[in-house]
């Protein structure tokens, strides 16, 4: 992920947005009752992750975009992101996604009901050459780290705008990261075997 200073609308340009879908996140207990899942953020993101997947299966490939799991990862973790620091794990508090489609691309474009965060700290951080961004011993920031995504903040950080660009390709955003972890000293990983989103 490559954190730039783009508005939605400079996004939307670059990709010809000609499309939008929104779908809404929000999952009341009672609903996690009817699926019987126990009030627990894990049943939450199994929800989630499925609905991501389903979501991506319906990205045109007009667009130029082949959704896989490495996009369903970034948008789940950007999801969980919402969840656990936005809505501070608070499953009655709505977290929104808009898609916008083109034929240069996707944006994705997620709002949580959050207080928001210093992005703009992030990005002097990131200007210094400083990870210290990445925080504690989860993913976070890092399972977003494919230079193959730009990534917006908008307002006061509860706001977070993805953009995947026509020719987006797995292998070579895994590389990439790879190359990225082995420079900071980090366990690099084989490629996954299993990466695609069947279609039904």
């Amino acid at each position: 992920m490559t954190i730039v200073t783009k508005t939605l609308d400079q996004m939307l340009d670059e990709i010809k947005a000609c499309e939008c879908s929104y779908f809404d996140f929000w999952l009341p207990i009672e609903r996690l009752d009817r699926h019987r899942i126990r009030y627990e953020l894990g049943g939450y993101l199994d929800i989630l992750s499925s609905y991501v997947d389903q979501i991506l299966k319906n990205i045109s490939p007009e667009t130029g975009v082949s959704p896989d799991n490495l996009l369903a990862t970034v948008l789940v973790q950007a999801f969980e992101n919402s969840l656990t620091r936005g809505n501070l794990r608070n499953l009655y508090l709505p977290i929104s996604l808009k898609i916008f489609e083109g034929p240069e691309g996707v944006v994705f474009r997620i709002r949580d009901s959050g207080a928001g965060f210093d992005y703009n700290a992030i990005l002097e951080q990131r200007r210094r050459g400083d990870g210290s961004y990445i925080q504690g011993s989860g993913m976070g920031l890092e399972v977003m780290n494919y230079k193959q995504y730009e990534v917006a903040f908008e307002g006061n950080g509860n706001t977070v705008n993805i953009m995947a660009t026509r020719g987006y390709s797995f292998e070579r955003s895994w590389q990439v990261l790879m190359d990225d972890r082995k420079e900071r000293g980090l366990e690099t990983m084989n490629l996954p075997k299993d990466i695609s989103l069947q279609k039904p």
